[in-house]
């Protein structure tokens, strides 16, 4: 094998992953990491199969269902359902995707396990927040009449999950623009206590 050591940038740009041709075996010889790498591909893979059925289940009124939920209150109920499992579901998918390249790429290491856990259920609370906002008419950006629709929800929170990371930043900017920057510690970061 050839040990490349520039790196070729993410796909597109390269699709040989910075590899000659035929050479296909693990960059990850040691077995501990392997291991580590499948779990996290069988967390995200449960994940990305597991949340669509569950925007199923809230479509054909299951949850409504087991939980007794009132007819007139399930729609505020399966709109922010499908908010918080949409926004997750494109927060797996971001993931993935960084779980594959960082594997095909070198990168891949234990210490960024929390960050692709974690990163559905942080997508699925800010696309779930992102949607009460602008269902009530306070957030403006997105039209509030448009998302009276499951299927509008759905496609918003993909995006906005996705996305987070970048919807965090942009938030954490508005609000620095509106309410001053947030004070550091000694160190520079983050905010002091």
């Amino acid at each position: 094998m050839v040990d490349n050591p520039t790196d070729p940038g993410f796909s597109p740009a390269d699709l040989s992953d910075g590899r000659e041709l035929g050479d296909w075996k693990t960059r990850y010889p040691d077995r501990r990491a392997r291991c580590q790498i499948v779990i996290e591909a069988f967390v995200l893979g449960v994940l990305l199969i597991g949340i669509p059925v569950l925007i199923l289940l809230v479509w054909i009124g299951a949850i409504r269902d087991w939980f007794a939920i009132e007819p007139d209150k399930y729609d505020t109920v399966a709109t922010f359902a499908y908010a918080w499992l949409a926004g997750a579901l494109g927060g797996a998918a971001f993931s993935a995707k960084w779980l594959v390249h960082t594997i095909a790429k070198r990168k891949w290491n234990i210490d960024r396990r929390f960050w692709r856990f974690f990163t559905p259920i942080v997508a699925g609370t800010v696309s779930f927040a992102l949607i009460a906002l602008a269902t009530s008419g306070l957030f403006q950006v997105l039209d509030a009449e448009r998302l009276r629709t499951g299927s509008a929800v759905v496609g918003v929170s993909f995006l906005l999950g996705y996305f987070s990371d970048n919807t965090i930043a942009k938030l954490a900017e508005l609000a620095e623009r509106l309410l001053g920057e947030r004070p550091t510690d000694p160190d520079g970061h983050g905010p002091s206590g």
